[in-house]
């Protein structure tokens, strides 16, 4: 038989491999003596091929290539380690001229050789699989590759080969940047490896590490840090088990132990630093600092970055200072450390010259980061097209550019692709998956249900922000025939920053009751509470895979099993019922025609957004549309909102300058000053000089006005604004009665609705309804038996304004039954109630007070779903007041043991699962509007966000601490007006006016009316939060 299978190019080919490595004589290619040059001329040329392709010589490798290729593969002869050795460097030397029929040529004969050796099973022929992956991602077909990977993973009977496929799939979706596949992908490899290990593995720590750099990537912080905090003990314990303690540094392998311990500590302290919460992020980074420097005698590469990424935090922070004084650190340790090596292709040295320039921008030194900024761009771009790191590269730089007033077309190009990159990794986590990918059923619908978690905080949305700041230096250089175009990008890009889990929560509400009331209304009614279920059962599956009781763990996984199985059932069946479903609900921007195309002609919104240092107000009318962008507003305006918060609630100061001059007074206060502080209209009119009236021509028609409002100023209704103030001629601090009833508000010339995104208007909305509910249709819950004194009276009759000021939840630590009866009672909220409900001809039957409103009676009212009105007065719990990591609650009456069903404590996550339709759900509970406060939070409170997810259509809720005897009033009136038929943002707005003036527009007077009930504080804690305006 022939030593070879084709024939040789002649003495051209002869020629040149004797050029390359002398041969002996050669022979025709039958006789012995060619069988003996091949044998003896093959390493050699492989070597060459290798040394080519390690230098990236593609011309050479290109040329070797064919030769090498034909001594290979045409051997029968060769040394079975020559041929091991050669495959791989001809299978890579194919993949970086870019050859894909060679290199899978290759791939097939390295599958043919273990298959035949080792069998079908074997580790080398499975792994096959990950080679064939690889190249059919880099032929653009990523899709394919990850589908091979996976029947690989499922077709293995190994548990070891299998869980190195599983491994390798992980890092293939990473690769991809298919960041929420992975994530998934990751976690079925830590229950693999804890199967295999148990928890206290450096494997499993290992997995642990990159996942929750995995979630951060895609702002799942929450997560990752549940998962943090179970294995960073075990790690502590690891470490120390090998003799490591604070005084003494143990073995080598306390080294290593104690650097995966650093390692962990890291990644949690850059978590609770995306959360905001800076003293905790510093504690840890230092600890992780203080571990890794106490095992080397010189700084090494691993101290530097540790300094690196505290760097990368605090730049997010906003502590540019300190941010550049660690990314100056650890450059100067890198440097050191790699010496005289070429570090400039280097992409380590690369991310800390980023972090230093991002430090540099943020403080104003533009030209000095713009060539740090540039260096790394074509190293980061390797990575590939689609990387998290890009993303922020490119935004960071195009900012650079304008703040050094480069060339903003260049500005424009990288935000651009920066925002186009954002976009697919946003709409991947909405739809359940890349366009170029291939999960199963149940991970895509898990991956859509962890989209709406509104702890999860989009790491890449600063792309929204660099391309709003280009679009408007663009615009503002003028000489360009693309205004437009610019101005519809910035809009846009508003839109995307501004996006919320509780504008999700209100499209999804109005498409469940677009689908009407039979079974496809039902069906997507039960796909949220699915979504709800998946999210609180993998957050508690997360928790618990390392926790030390994993009692119940596996019951849990099943139950996340079967319920993401139902939600694939469910979105399935939607896709097939309802195809527009998606569409209507998907949180994209729209368009300033759109909007246009959806309002009334009495009708406007306005959308003002802080980004960097800037906000940017947009006004829409029908006819007209504007846009402004107020430059370095963002510290004034914050300044303003907590001097004017502080005078409706002192409980929110935060600032002692701000405080009224009767704060500190001696003695009994008189009048109004006896229960609230005195106002300061000059800051209110300051507030609306500087961010409303530029808007007003184009509200000029406007009665009603959806607001969609981002940063402190979500936190002010903008009905307390003054609209006419002469600093010359007119108090600024107004406590008395005739000045606040004749005050110029806001409030008075529109009604205002608070829109928590503007996509919310995307479904079209209902026809007006005339009535705004029905007397029969109407439930109310509230006063709650309680017992204690514990927490601000909401009255201020029980005690006046000094009372109020010691407000704040005293005690309340958990949320058990026993705690929540420390509570004081709530007599007027009884009132309340009762006056709702005569005003609404309700029957008596709708009300449950006292010992019977339970949290049990409110899941189990066979009414609650079909109510047109639904009223909560009652106490209000923020997460802070009942443990960190509880959510927010409405009070009920507590029960005597604590069940599943009933803990006197209606959570946000429980109020989500609930079945509603109410055209009016009033909170008429302490805070009920506000977020959490945290850096990031949303600007509606976890509990309004439940509400529209359970399906209410227009939500009263307060912003601040609310007064029983005012509250009770104004719900009243505000209902009144509705049903005369006036549209609800027109109905509120006429209520507050009657409330503050005691007349109501046809002369009559409101009965109980006090002069306090001037004050803003009394008249407009409320907001209307809602999509339909009618």
């Amino acid at each position: 038989m022939a030593a070879f299978r084709s024939c040789w190019a002649g003495a051209a080919f002869i020629a040149f491999a004797a050029a390359l490595q002398p041969l002996p004589a050669l022979a025709a290619p039958d006789s012995p003596t060619a069988k003996t040059a091949v044998s003896t001329s093959y390493r050699p040329l492989v070597e060459k091929l290798e040394a080519a392709k390690d230098e990236g010589k593609a011309a050479l490798v290109a040329a070797l290539l064919p030769i090498v290729e034909v001594l290979v593969l045409h051997s029968e002869n060769a040394p079975r380690e020559d041929e091991d050795y050669a495959l791989p460097v001809l299978e890579s030397a194919y993949a970086l001229i870019g050859d894909f029929a060679g290199e899978r040529k290759i791939i097939d004969r390295r599958a043919e050789l273990a298959t035949a050796r080792e069998g079908a099973q074997s580790y080398a022929a499975s792994h096959i699989a990950v080679d064939v992956a690889d190249l059919l991602r880099r032929e653009g077909r990523p899709a394919e590759g990850e589908a091979h990977l996976r029947r690989a993973v499922a077709a293995s009977t190994d548990p070891e080969i299998k869980m190195s496929l599983q491994s390798d799939l992980a890092s293939y979706l990473e690769d991809a940047q298919h960041l929420g596949d992975a994530v998934e992908a990751y976690r079925t490899l830590l229950d693999m490896q804890l199967q295999r290990s148990g928890p206290d593995a450096d494997d499993v720590f290992k997995i642990v590490e990159t996942l929750s750099w995995n979630l951060g990537q895609i702002g799942r912080h929450a997560e990752a840090l549940a998962l943090l905090q179970t294995t960073i003990p075990r790690a502590e314990a690891v470490w120390r088990a090998t003799g490591a303690d604070e005084t003494h540094n143990g073995t080598m392998d306390s080294l290593m132990a104690g650097l995966r311990y650093a390692n962990l500590l890291e990644r949690q302290a850059d978590h609770l630093g995306a959360q905001g919460k800076f003293g905790p992020s510093d504690f840890y980074f230092e600890e992780a600092n203080k571990l890794r420097t106490r095992y080397f005698d010189a700084p090494t590469h691993i101290v530097a970055q540790t300094y690196n990424n505290m760097a990368f935090r605090q730049n997010f922070e906003g502590r540019y200072a300190l941010a550049e004084k660690n990314a100056y650190t650890a450059l100067e340790i890198y440097e050191g450390v790699m010496g005289q090596a070429d570090i400039s292709e280097d992409l380590t040295y690369a991310k800390y010259k980023y972090n230093l320039a991002a430090a540099l921008l943020g403080q104003g030194h533009a030209q000095e980061a713009l060539p740090l900024l540039r260096f790394g761009v074509p190293i980061q771009r390797r990575l590939g097209p689609d990387h998290p790191d890009l993303v922020i590269l490119l935004t960071t730089l195009s900012r650079a550019i304008v703040a050094a007033e480069g060339d903003l077309d260049e500005a424009l190009s990288l935000a651009r692709e920066a925002t186009a990159i954002a976009h697919k990794h946003r709409d991947a986590r909405l739809t359940g998956g890349y366009s170029d990918s291939a999960p199963d059923a149940t991970s895509a619908a898990l991956t859509r249900a962890l989209a709406g978690d509104a702890t999860t905080r989009d790491p890449m949305s600063m792309a929204y922000g660099a391309l709003m700041e280009a679009t408007s230096a663009a615009m503002k250089a003028g000489g360009r025939a693309d205004t437009a175009e610019l101005r519809a990008e910035m809009f846009a890009a508003a839109q995307d920053l501004e996006q919320s889990s509780a504008g999700q929560a209100m499209a999804q509400a109005a498409a469940r009751s677009a689908a009407g009331d039979g079974p496809l209304g039902t069906l997507i009614t039960r796909k949220q509470q699915l979504a709800d279920r998946a999210r609180a059962l993998n957050l508690a599956v997360t928790a618990a895979t390392l926790g030390k009781d994993t009692i119940g763990l596996d019951e849990k996984r099943a139950a996340l099993a079967q319920v993401t199985k139902d939600l694939a059932a469910a979105d399935a069946e939607i896709k097939s019922a309802f195809p527009d479903f998606e569409a209507l609900v998907s949180p994209s921007a729209l368009t300033m025609a759109d909007i246009q195309g959806r309002l009334a002609a009495d009708e406007a919104l306005v959308l003002i957004v802080p980004n960097g240092p800037d906000y940017y107000t947009f006004a829409i009318a029908p006819d007209h549309a504007q846009v402004r962008v107020i430059a370095r507003a963002r510290d004034g305006v914050a300044k303003l909102v907590g001097r004017i918060r502080c005078r409706l609630d002192e409980a929110g100061c935060t600032s002692p300058a701000d405080m009224d001059p009767t704060y500190d007074e001696p003695g009994e206060l008189k009048g109004i000053d006896a229960y609230f502080p005195r106002f300061d209209r000059e800051a209110a009119n300051l507030l609306y000089i500087n961010l409303v009236e530029p808007l007003e021509p184009t509200l000029a028609k406007a009665k009603r006005v959806f607001v969609t409002v981002g940063g402190p100023l979500g936190g002010l209704p903008l009905s307390v604004l003054v609209t006419k103030f002469d600093p010359e001629k007119d108090k600024s601090e107004a406590g008395d009665v005739e000045t606040l009833k004749q005050s110029a508000w806001l409030g008075d010339k529109y009604g205002f609705i608070t829109l928590p995104a503007v996509s919310a208007l995307r479904i079209a909305r209902p026809p007006r309804k005339g009535e705004g509910g029905k007397a029969g249709n109407f439930l109310g819950y509230g006063a709650p038996s309680l017992q204690g004194t514990a927490g601000a009276a909401r009255s201020v009759e029980q005690g006046g304004r000094r009372t109020l000021r010691s407000g704040g939840i005293q005690g309340i630590t958990t949320a058990s039954p026993d705690a929540l009866r420390k509570l004081s009672p709530l007599p007027g909220t009884e009132i309340e109630l009762k006056r709702m409900a005569t005003a609404l001809k309700a029957p008596p039957s709708g009300l449950h007070l006292g010992a019977a409103a339970t949290e049990a009676a409110l899941k189990q009212d066979p009414g609650l779903a079909s109510a047109s009105i639904i009223a909560f007065a009652t106490h209000g719990l923020l997460p802070q007041e009942v443990g960190r990591a509880a959510e927010p609650g409405l009070v009920f009456t507590p029960p005597a043991a604590a069940s599943v069903e009933d803990d006197g404590l209606l959570t946000a996550s429980e109020a989500s699962r609930l079945s509603l339709k109410a055209d009016w759900l009033i909170l008429s509970a302490c805070n009920t509007a506000a977020s959490d406060g945290t850096p990031g939070s949303q600007s509606l409170s976890g509990l309004a966000r439940a509400f529209l997810h359970a399906g209410a259509k227009a939500l009263l809720a307060s912003h601040w601490r609310v007064s029983d005897e005012v509250t009770a009033v104004l719900t009243v009136e505000t209902m009144r007006f509705a049903r005369s038929g006036l549209p609800k943002a027109e109905a509120l707005r006429q209520a507050m006016i009657a409330v503050r003036t005691g007349k109501r527009p046809d002369g009559s007077a409101v009965s109980g009316w006090q002069e306090y009930w001037a004050h803003p504080a009394a008249w407009s804690p409320f907001v209307l939060v809602a999509a339909d305006g009618q």
